[in-house]
């Protein structure tokens, strides 16, 4: 039998035979291939589908970023942020802006803090309840000697005004006719009383004894004051007498005093659709069947 003879290896030759063995990587070579080379495999940074993945350390964005799709990875993309606004990250007013799908929110403020100036009196006039004077803005009288009183734009200036509609429960009165007192609104206080004419009605014994009342004796009148004209005035509205409609000529009608800006003026009739409730049709500026 005839014998092969095997040389010695070399240390190359061994290395090579080694890296054959080994899938054809040379053991002694760095990951990109024999000898400091570049290889052929897939590298770190190569995805399985032979495209190039983005470094999560880069500081770049996702590839994805600019299709106005919110993706993985993205705070934001165009104008999707996630249903994030100014309120999340502490602000109450502005935007947030979407920056390579990074969340701006530099657009973000508070609003300015409101609160009240400082105080100041407000001078009033003697009158009100008996004992604690205009203890609110409004009040009604309980006792001898009170008023009803009430705060309300009678002027049509904007600020209300201070309105007196009754003492002890009954009408004022000047010369037989019944007044309302009014104090105007000055900007700083209540200037001085003027006398504000009234026409005969409202309650059967007190009157208008207030700006809006309500039937519930016969002879009594259900009024409002409410500008229904459209000057900016409120006008005395008489909606109806005893609880029935007002009635001519078998049309249904309000009692309209037009405000003067001084008091009421002559009255006139407000020609009202069929409706209503059944019986007492509009009986009031609103109602409920």
């Amino acid at each position: 039998m005839t014998r092969r003879s095997i040389g010695l290896l070399t240390p190359s030759l061994l290395s090579l035979a080694l890296a054959t063995a080994c899938g054809g990587k040379d053991p002694q070579s760095d990951d990109t291939g024999m000898g400091g080379t570049e290889g052929t495999g897939t590298s770190a940074d190569e995805s399985s589908d032979g495209t190039m993945g983005m470094d999560d350390d880069s500081g770049d964005p996702p590839l994805s970023c600019g299709d106005g799709v919110l993706d993985e990875g993205e705070e934001c993309d165009g104008a999707d942020f996630g249903g994030l606004s100014c309120a999340d990250f502490g602000g109450d007013a502005g935007q947030l802006a979407c920056s390579a799908c990074q969340i701006d929110s530099s657009g973000c403020s508070l609003r300015p803090a409101t609160h009240f100036g400082d105080g100041s009196s407000w001078a009033l006039p003697d009158g009100g309840d008996a004992l604690d004077g205009f203890y609110a803005l409004a009040g009604f009288e309980w006792e001898v000697g009170d008023q009803s009183w009430s705060t309300t734009d009678l002027t049509g200036d904007g600020r209300p005004d201070l309105i007196i509609t009754n003492i002890d429960g009954m009408p004022i009165l000047g010369g037989g006719d019944p007044y309302w007192w009014i104090y105007p609104n000055t900007g700083d206080g209540f200037g001085e009383r003027a006398t504000w004419a009234l026409p005969e009605g409202g309650d059967a014994i007190d009157g208008f004894y207030a700006l809006g009342g309500s039937e519930w004796e016969m002879g009594d009148q259900s009024w409002t004051t409410t500008d229904l004209t459209g000057d900016g005035l409120p006008d005395l509205v008489i909606t109806n007498i005893d609880g029935n409609p007002i009635l001519g000529g078998g049309n249904q009608y309000w009692w309209i005093y037009p405000n003067t800006g001084s008091g009421f003026g002559e009255r006139s009739t407000w020609a009202l659709p069929e409706g209503g409730d059944a019986i007492d049709g509009f009986y009031a500026l609103g109602g409920s069947e």
